[in-house]
């Protein structure tokens, strides 16, 4: 349902605009209540001192300007995708506007208001000295319905439900910028593998894949160290050993015929007993490979889909979003690439974005961690051009990774300038399934698992400012 449309049928129609008035005038209460006059020191009254900068911190009087801004600057807090500033908190605020009816922009936009009143009433008990007695306890009354527990698993999508680990994320406040990343090590001699026991049937596999193409050399992940920030200098450092794109094919194939290993490892990485956790997996990895997916934003904020080509070695007319690459192996004696240099690199051979000004040299990563069931180690990053949406296409059309490719499409993430949740949680449906199951979505467009996690990222990304 639109943000600023009411329900279809009567009742719903005449629940909402109750529970708008109703908001309203607790707002404007509200507003009254805390403009009142200010005993001085002598126990005088004086009319509260009224400021004509909406910026201002509540001080007495509180104008419609600086509530509406006081609520603005929460909502941007609370992950609201209204994008509302000011004027337009206090449009809706005064009935020039439709209040959102959307049950979750609702909900934040009464939290900002519980939140925003809350500081200003302390601040005038404590500090002015007033005594208030009609106070609003609970904005939550005019919500309309139950209201939702928040959680840190955006859509109700829990990454690992379908094999994806964290090893890091990053955030509007902690960004990774090209001087937090640094040289990767090269170990000449991974550990052994310790996944497989029984190695003979998983040898055959591999050699079978190396007759059919061995594939490009690339690094796979050994060991790690982030960019925590705790202590001066920390660096996001990958240490990595020798691989080739048949062997991550081997390895994704085995662990999608043997689910029992896939669980094995799922419960070491979440368990407590000695060589558990993330790190310990890792370590005691087959070789398989790096990977970075871009998600791509055209100049009016339209989002990048490719399909892949029918031919493709894995993952054949699925969908994805943005481009898709694995890390090379460099010359001998050269560092592999960094996360910054895939991304330019998927970017320039997939989409054509030849020039890191067309999308103002700025790539935003939010997560790097491990895809349990490929073995592989994942970058999740995100940019927005200045091109239009025909303007990539004909990039595309001539690019170095055409053939990758066997249609590009477009998705709007907004409906109303708010993100469409329901078209975002219709792909996030097809890997609902667990780790190796997958659907269909609304139009019959099936995914790949990558591109989900692509997409809920992005959401964050978008809420968070950071792009």
């Amino acid at each position: 349902m639109s943000t600023h449309e009411l329900p279809a049928s009567d009742a719903p129609r005449r629940r909402y605009a109750e529970l708008d008035r109703l908001l309203r005038e607790a707002v404007l209460r509200e507003r009254a209540e805390l403009s009142g006059d200010v005993p001085t020191a002598d126990g005088t009254m004086v009319r509260a001192r009224r400021t004509n900068s909406p910026e201002a911190p509540y001080a007495g009087y509180l104008s419609w300007s600086q509530l509406g801004n006081l609520v603005a600057q929460t909502l941007r807090h609370l992950g609201s995708e209204l994008g509302w500033d000011g004027e337009a908190v206090v449009a809706a605020l005064k009935s020039e506007t439709a209040l959102p009816h959307d049950l979750r922009e609702r909900q934040i936009l009464l939290e900002a208001l519980q939140r925003e009143f809350n500081r200003c009433f302390d601040y005038s008990t404590r500090v002015l000295h007033r005594v208030h007695v009609n106070r609003q306890e609970n904005y939550e009354k005019y919500l309309g319905d139950e209201p939702v527990l928040r959680t840190f698993h955006e859509f109700d999508f829990d990454p690992a439900t379908i094999g994806f680990f964290p090893i890091s994320e990053w955030t509007e406040h902690r960004q990774l910028e090209r001087h937090n990343v640094g040289e990767a090590r090269i170990r000449s001699h991974r550990p052994r593998q310790k996944w497989i026991t029984d190695t003979t049937e998983f040898a055959k596999l591999a050699a079978a894949e190396r007759r059919k193409d061995p594939g490009s050399p690339c690094p796979t992940l050994v060991d790690y160290i982030v960019d925590s920030r705790e202590s001066q200098g920390d660096k996001l450092i990958l240490t990595v050993a020798h691989s080739d794109y048949s062997q991550h094919v081997a390895i994704s194939t085995y662990l999608d015929t043997h689910p029992e290993l896939y669980d094995q490892l799922r419960r070491r990485i979440q368990g407590t007993e000695p060589g558990d956790g993330l790190a310990a997996v890792i370590q005691n990895a087959p070789p398989s490979n790096i990977v970075i997916n871009v998600t791509v934003l055209s100049r009016t904020g339209s989002l990048l889909l490719l399909q892949r080509a029918e031919k493709a070695r894995v993952w054949p007319s699925r969908f994805q979003v943005g481009p898709h690459e694995t890390m090379n192996w460099t010359s001998a004696g050269e560092a592999p690439e960094n996360c910054f240099d895939l991304a330019e690199r998927a970017l320039r051979e997939e989409v054509g974005l030849d020039n890191p000004d067309l999308y103002y040299d700025k790539i935003v990563f939010s997560w790097f961690g491990y895809y349990m069931p490929n073995a592989s180690a994942y970058f999740f990053a995100h940019v927005r051009t200045s091109l239009t949406k025909d303007e990539i296409l004909e990039r595309i059309d001539s690019c170095e990774g055409r053939w990758e490719v066997k249609d590009a499409r477009w998705m709007n993430l907004h409906r109303d300038d708010v993100l469409d949740r329901e078209a975002i949680l219709d792909i996030l449906s097809t890997w609902r399934q667990g780790s190796h199951k997958s659907g269909l979505d609304s139009q019959q467009r099936a995914w790949l698992p990558h591109a989900v996690m692509s997409l809920s990222q992005l959401s964050r990304v978008i809420r968070q400012k950071m792009l």
